[in-house]
């Protein structure tokens, strides 16, 4: 849509109020392994279990925390790509130790953007909400001690990192903070509809696929029943 700019659309197609590529979001995520030399992972398919027990406890001034899900698996190789570690010692703390995630909401903020510059793609996130992600990361390293892993390593992802990025095309009533109507349909074109996750006005603290999979279904029989 950016770089669809025309005389007719200087802004670019369904940007008449400047919303478009505001309000990415990217979601807070950290990956957290718990190890211990006494206990050994020797699971295959290990993204099986995700925990939603904290979400709604309350951060440090009353937000919700996020859930936590199992990593999937990691091995020796990758972990010694990571962090440098010699590829044997990788390969022992792979094989002893859980693999899991922490994610939170990345809140929406009009000036985390996505934009063009020189015909290039141009990011500029400004993370939220960390303070949230910061008390379920303590969360999860106590009860990962608890349980019986007494080192707990943990790396936030970065920009670098893809982390289910939504926004920059907002769902809303009102043209000037939204791109596109509660059906998906472009404030200024009426037959412009956007159906993925840059719709999202919010992007909680879950993998949004079926969000988007089910906001599709819905905005097709829409279509097919009023055109």
């Amino acid at each position: 849509l950016l770089a669809s700019a025309s005389a007719e659309h200087p802004g670019g197609l369904a940007n008449g109020s400047d919303q478009v590529g505001r309000n990415f979001m990217n979601h807070n995520i950290t990956a957290v392994l718990g190890a211990s030399p006494f206990r050994r992972n020797r699971s295959v398919y290990e993204k099986t279990i995700q925990l939603n027990d904290w979400y709604l406890t309350g951060g440090p001034n009353g937000e919700p925390l996020g859930n936590v899900q199992m990593l999937g698996r990691i091995t020796g190789e990758i972990m010694a790509a990571e962090s440098g570690l010699p590829l044997p010692l990788a390969r022992w703390l792979a094989d002893h130790s859980v693999h899991l995630m922490t994610m939170s909401e990345d809140l929406p903020n009009p000036e985390s953007r996505v934009f063009l510059r020189d015909g290039q793609i141009v990011l500029k996130w400004e993370r939220s909400n960390w303070a949230a992600h910061a008390a379920l990361n303590a969360k999860l390293r106590a009860v990962l001690k608890k349980a019986g892993w007494p080192l707990v390593l943990s790396k936030t992802f970065e920009k670098r990192t893809p982390s289910h990025q939504c926004g920059t095309a907002r769902m809303g009533h009102d043209p000037a903070t939204s791109v596109v109507d509660p059906w998906c349909r472009a404030h200024d074109l009426e037959n412009l509809r956007v159906v993925d996750a840059s719709v999202l006005p919010t992007s909680a603290a879950a993998n949004p696929s079926l969000t988007v999979a089910a906001l599709a279904l819905r905005v097709g029989r829409h279509i097919l029943q009023v055109g």
